[in-house]
């Protein structure tokens, strides 16, 4: 697997327009899945979220997520970055990791 193309893009937004859209993003109804990891059912340790298109679905560890259509905070971004990428996007998971303790491994 070929390592992915990452830019980091220090403030692609201005600290004001961040802010406001991580205190408009944190009141998602984020929830916490039961997910199935090595055949066992686990309470999931970050919360998450999903916008996207209506055709779509997005499935991990034994879940199904169903995106809501997308609001105007994440038009917003999704419209930047693809400006700013040349690709569109269809689809976005939001995770929200209410301490350090919570974390993902690696990919």
């Amino acid at each position: 697997m070929s390592s992915p193309n990452i830019t980091y893009i220090p403030n692609f937004y201005s600290q004001e327009e961040s802010i406001e859209m991580f205190t408009k993003l944190s009141k998602c109804p984020f929830k916490q899945p039961i997910i199935k990891v090595w055949g066992k059912f686990y309470r999931s340790l970050r919360k998450s979220y999903s916008y996207g298109d209506m055709n779509l679905e997005y499935e991990y560890s034994g879940h199904c997520k169903l995106p809501l259509p997308w609001n105007r905070t994440m038009l917003k971004i999704k419209s930047d970055v693809e400006k700013k990428t040349g690709f569109e996007y269809s689809f976005v998971l939001l995770n929200f990791y209410e301490s350090g303790h919570a974390k993902i491994g690696a990919y």
